[in-house]
């Protein structure tokens, strides 16, 4: 039998068990991890964005490799430079020095060196030349430091002097760049005029590719009617400053710009124009969130033309060829490996691999493209250089990693193009939602078909005369017909076309022969909603501007209706104020009556777009814009005669009533987000009642 001091002997030989089982299965678990670390890397899933479809997951295109420079203590670096003899310089702000290391973090050499009674105050960037001078934007010290290998100051760069830089001329470089005539391209901080450019000696030559203002109808208004005091007061719209600028093997300056709502990329030749191809909006940082702006802080370009730029805000770094055409996006901020504090310079390697200085963490990340990246970037350098059929292939097979990648597509779609395959060209450009290019090979099938069925095209085109000539005829018949002995439908068409052509005989057999109906006038604003989600959802793929799914129904319905009813409550209260005639009935029937040119014309134009390529869009816009603008002629019209306005009178009621239209939407704006307010108070306390409880 047992003692009774075995059972306690019992539970503690269990309990130690236990504790040495659990030890045991940690220290497995993190074998385990450091075993299985890279591969575990390997399948993290990176994200890719098209645009009409949206973001989803994607083949990760460059991997966290290794990490180095917590051994160097710096202190908030700033910027990095790869020389050609593959030494990395990183300008340690904090510290005020510049170190040169190997590429594995072997510290080499320090700028200025110990005991040198050169001081640096804050520098922020970092160039070296042919020769291996180093040049640093020392940034308090207001100036440029030229540092010789062995450290010596070989020269020093004060602020520079001229009368186009002002009196009021504030110099701190941040970043700098030299050119082959030696030439300085600098950044200086917040200066909205462009870049720098200093020759050899440091003299000041002149502004550098200063970025433009966007277009603001505010900044219009305010210079057109605003005094000159309001004008300094109001506006305050200024161009963007370079954040950063990198110069390729071919002389080329690519820049970054911080917080631009386009094209924040450029690529500069000699004379500051922007040579990128293509032109992009949103395309920069999140497009799928554009109330997000990305802080593109620095960009480097490899010798395939791929542009890695980093954006410090989100963490993340974004890759584009020379088309401005996304590649692949990864990283973001975080705190395992991969993930950035915040990241403040980016270079590349001759092998492809990308260096990340982050500012936070005092280290260098330093990541290996993995073979799905390889695969794009040399097809994506094909494609850049026109060699669509060799690049076919690398396609191919970067879609086998990812069906739904655009660029490929439009690659494989170029491609057929080549080959004079029309029918795969479409399908792929399809895939792709590039419309330019399907339009391209829908115009070679269209030539194709016309040229091998000339008697049908020939056919076709009588149809239309014939069609266009039995219109007219029975408008003609439906005109001739007595008011009196007709039905609804025919009076409705009389109507229309006599508001459409005589406007001043139509609103007045509204008004004073009371031939206007209410209800017929909600069935014609009912017409005109069906006709516009018609010509959505049937308008042909390469002349639409949209998707049909992309389309919020709610929108085209505050379209139609929303504005109606604004629009006649509007209008009907400005008039009753200036003493007009018209009853809100009138108004409301004027506008349902003036939508005639749209519910005529639109359907045969949406029709027409099948026949006609994305080239010959104008025509198609130019003639709906004309439809459009003769409904607002008629509404225009439909104010004076229903209300017995002058013209100029007319005119004055027609801008208060959009003014009017424009206050009821901010009251109902204003409304909304009180009312919203009031509704999450109220849930909150609710909640927090019933947590208590």
């Amino acid at each position: 039998m047992l003692g009774p001091g075995c059972g306690r002997c019992v539970r503690k030989g269990v309990a130690t068990l236990s504790k040495r089982s659990a030890v045991a299965a940690l220290i497995f678990a993190l074998i385990c991890t450091m075993l299985l670390a890279p591969a575990t890397e390997a399948r993290r899933v990176g994200i890719y964005f098209q645009r009409g479809i949206g973001v989803f997951p994607s083949q990760l295109g460059y991997v966290y490799h290794r990490d180095f420079g917590l051994d160097l203590e710096m202190d908030g670096p700033q910027d990095m430079y790869l020389a050609s003899d593959n030494t990395l310089y990183i300008v340690d702000t904090g510290r005020n020095r510049v170190l040169k290391t190997d590429l594995y973090g072997n510290l080499l050499a320090v700028y200025p060196p110990p005991g040198s009674t050169e001081r640096l105050n804050k520098p922020q960037g970092v160039f070296v030349n042919d020769d291996g001078f180093i040049i640093v934007a020392d940034t308090e010290n207001k100036r440029l430091v030229v540092f010789a290998q062995d450290g010596e100051v070989e020269t020093i760069l004060p602020q520079p002097e001229h009368a186009l830089l002002g009196a009021d001329f504030h110099y701190q470089p941040t970043k700098v760049v030299q050119d082959r005539r030696g030439y300085l391209y600098v950044a200086n901080s917040n200066d909205y005029r462009g870049l720098i450019t200093l020759d050899t000696n440091g003299i000041f030559r002149g502004f550098f590719a200063p970025n433009r203002v966007p277009f603001s109808l505010r900044r219009i208004i305010i210079n057109m009617f605003a005094t000159e005091a309001q004008k300094e007061k109001l506006s305050k719209t200024l161009p963007t400053p370079h954040s950063n600028m990198v110069i390729d093997q071919y002389g080329y300056i690519y820049s970054s710009t911080v917080y631009d709502r386009t094209n924040q990329i450029k690529k500069l030749n000699s004379v500051g124009t922007d040579v990128l191809n293509g032109t992009s909006k949103y395309d920069y940082g999140f497009p799928f969130r554009a109330n997000v702006l990305s802080n593109f802080v620095d960009l480097t370009v490899n010798e395939k033309g791929i542009i890695s730029a980093l954006d410090s805000q989100n963490g993340w770094i974004f890759q584009y060829d020379q088309d401005r055409n996304l590649l692949m996006m990864f990283g973001g901020k975080g705190e395992e490996r991969g993930f950035f504090g915040y990241p403040s310079s980016i270079v590349s390697d001759d092998e492809g691999y990308l260096y990340v200085l982050d500012k936070d963490r005092n280290n260098v990340q330093v990541f290996r493209p993995t073979q799905f990246a390889e695969m794009v970037h040399d097809a994506a350098e094909l494609y850049a250089d026109g060699r669509y059929e060799e690049a076919a292939e690398p396609w191919r097979e970067v879609l086998k990693y990812n069906t739904n990648y655009a660029l490929a597509h439009s690659g494989l779609g170029k491609a057929f193009m080549k080959l004079e395959n029309w029918e795969d060209a479409l399908h792929e450009y399809r895939i792709a939602e590039n419309r330019d290019g399907y339009s391209e090979a829908f115009a070679e099938i269209r030539h194709d078909w016309i040229r091998n069925n000339f008697p049908l095209a020939v056919l076709a085109l009588i149809g239309i005369v014939v069609a266009v000539f039995l219109a007219i005829k029975a408008a003609k018949w439906v005109n001739s017909r007595p008011w009196d002995k007709s039905g609804h439908v025919i009076r409705t068409l009389q109507l229309l076309m006599l508001v459409m052509f005589r406007p001043m005989d139509g609103f007045w057999a509204i008004k004073q022969e009371k031939k206007g109906n209410a209800i017929v006038g909600v069935v014609l604003m009912i017409t005109v909603f069906a006709i516009m989600l018609f010509d959505i959802q049937y308008r042909s793929y390469q002349t639409a501007s949209v998707d049909p799914q992309d389309v919020s129904l709610l929108i085209v319905i505050s379209q139609i209706f929303g504005a109606w009813v604004l629009w006649g409550v509007a209008n009907y209260a400005v008039a009753a104020i200036t003493e007009g005639e018209g009853f809100f009935r009138d108004v409301m029937m004027g506008v349902a009556y003036s939508m005639g040119p749209y519910i005529f014309f639109t359907v045969p134009l949406t029709l027409l777009s099948h026949i006609l390529s994305r080239a010959e869009k104008s025509y198609l816009d130019f003639a709906g814009d004309v439809v459009i603008m003769w409904c607002g002629l008629l509404i225009f019209m439909s104010v004076r005669h229903l209300h017995n306005f002058t013209y100029k009178k007319s005119l004055l009621t027609t801008g208060l009533a959009v003014f009017g239209m424009a206050c009821i939407l901010g009251v109902l704006g204003l409304m909304y987000v009180l009312t919203d307010g009031l509704v999450t108070t109220v849930r909150e306390i609710i909640i927090e009642l019933a947590i208590r409880a």
